[in-house]
């Protein structure tokens, strides 16, 4: 089985690199305005992007180890603009590739530890957008990034991505000072789950110039079913990235803070608070950071949780910490990357205590290497290793050590 599902592997990466003569392509950005409404839409731009990973997991307390061997395909057409007015589509569809039994969220194979892509395929996106001179309006079924996607993500990482079906609108008020609302009316998950509910998210920002850029913002969640979510969430950041002088060295910082309280018909309490602090220092080539989150949580007060994040971005990528423990989390963390030539690479490590006891969940290193072939194609070996210490809840998924490895190759033409 290891042989075969390695055999595909390769072979979907020969089957990529068959279209490194085409010229890459993005999507998404508003096209120019067309000479009439059916040339609109017949002189769109259309491109097919491919993601292919192998995914090897072994956890403790599971007897086998999980071998995920999946492509991804998303096919994009994009019209041109009639009168402001453009039309986005993204299908996307993830097919076995040779893969090893592995388990999903809430999979009955339990000797199998979890990866979240399942095989389907769906419409990603579908959306409407009308752009104005000092803003835009887009409707339908959309993927959302807000900031670093500590809040709002499309949680990018895994083979299906979460979407949303929901109206955006963008506007620059004044010079600098810049506002978002988004309204949404029910969240497609990775693992196509549907979740109904009456979202409101609002973001502003407001650019200091060398001096970073400030952001307050506000979620407000009421769920149909998931109740336990129903939360209004408040904050704001400051982040930055100056030069230092006449060098190539720049100082890089983030400080976030915000409050979260139960709403609506939530049957139970939340009272919990987030902190993020970052600061490092970097250039073209080499960069070094320090940082310390935090998501409080108690039994009285419930857990600081961010319902709609792209979480793999956070708290170490073995996804230990999806949700946040009912003693909440500290995460201290050192991390330095930086490029040669077309290689990438990246290095964290991670200290994960509770916030509310003195109990110690674990360690975590992460690293990843990339290279990127003159024909725009993306080659990358990526790693996690989660150590668990002894004063992490029994019974959870932070009791448990977990090795995974990933190799993953992407290419849009």
């Amino acid at each position: 089985m290891h042989l075969r599902t390695i055999s595909r592997a390769l072979l979907a990466l020969t089957l990529i690199s068959l279209f490194c003569a085409a010229s890459p392509a993005q999507a998404q950005a508003p096209l120019g305005e067309g000479d009439g409404f059916f040339a609109a839409l017949h002189d769109g731009e259309g491109s097919v992007a491919f993601r292919y990973r192998f995914e090897y997991v072994d956890q403790d307390g599971k007897s086998e180890q999980a071998l995920a061997s999946t492509l991804r395909t998303a096919m994009r057409y994009q019209t041109m603009q009639y009168r402001g007015l453009d039309l986005f589509l993204e299908a996307t569809n993830v097919a076995d590739m040779g893969s090893g039994p592995y388990s999903l969220p809430g999979d009955p194979a339990v000797n199998y530890p979890v990866v979240a892509d399942p095989l389907l395929s769906m419409m990603n996106q579908a959306f409407l957008r009308w752009t104005g001179s000092n803003g835009a309006i887009k409707g339908g079924r959309q993927e959302l990034v807000y900031d670093n996607a500590r809040f709002v993500g499309n949680v990018g990482w895994r083979q299906n991505h979460q979407n949303f079906d929901s109206v955006r609108a963008d506007w620059t008020l004044i010079e600098k000072l810049g506002l978002r609302y988004t309204y949404i009316g029910q969240v497609h998950t990775i693992t196509d789950v549907e979740l109904d509910l009456y979202g409101h998210i609002v973001n502003a920002s407001y650019d200091l110039n060398r001096f970073g850029k400030l952001r307050g913002y506000a979620l407000m969640l009421d769920f149909d079913v998931a109740k336990a979510a129903n939360s209004n969430t408040f904050g704001g950041s400051w982040v930055g990235n100056l030069p230092l002088g006449e060098g190539p060295w720049n100082l890089k910082w983030r400080g976030e803070y915000a409050v979260q309280q139960d709403a609506y018909d939530n049957p139970g309490s939340i009272d919990a608070t987030y902190m993020h602090l970052m600061g490092g220092f970097g250039q073209e080539k080499i960069g070094i950071g320090v940082g310390f989150e935090q998501l409080s949580g108690s039994m009285e007060d419930g857990q600081f949780n961010t319902a709609f994040a792209t979480a793999h971005k956070f708290n170490g990528w073995a996804d230990k910490f999806l949700k946040t423990p009912t003693g909440g989390l500290n995460d201290f963390y050192v991390s330095a990357g930086g490029k040669a030539s077309s290689f990438g690479y990246v290095a964290t490590w991670h200290k994960f205590d509770a916030e509310s006891t003195d109990a110690v969940y674990g360690t975590e290193i992460d690293a990843l290497v990339t290279y990127k072939t003159s024909w725009k194609q993306l080659l990358a070996v990526k790693g996690a290793i989660y150590s668990a210490d002894g004063d992490a809840p029994v019974g959870t998924g932070q009791a448990s050590d977990v090795t995974k490895v990933w190799f993953y190759t992407t290419f849009t033409f």
